[in-house]
């Protein structure tokens, strides 16, 4: 599960900032699929769906622009 904090749910509109899907294909052979599986004051969480039972991974964040990296062992 990832937490992330601070995000924006709403745009200056009122509007949510987010109008994709909560459930997005995994891209590859190692994660199955990832879920928003909850967004609540400022905080998003993602449910990420590996295959197989013995996978391990690293998650690190990027800038320029954000975003969160996810790197699987196969």
């Amino acid at each position: 599960m990832l937490r992330i904090e601070p995000i924006a749910l709403f745009d200056d509109d009122g509007k949510p900032a987010y109008t994709g899907a909560n459930t997005v294909a995994g891209p590859g052979r190692a994660i199955s699929r990832a879920i928003i599986s909850c967004a609540f004051e400022g905080q998003l969480q993602v449910a990420v769906k590996l295959t197989g039972n013995d996978q391990r991974y690293a998650d690190s964040t990027l800038a320029g622009p954000s975003r969160i990296v996810l790197d699987v062992r196969q």
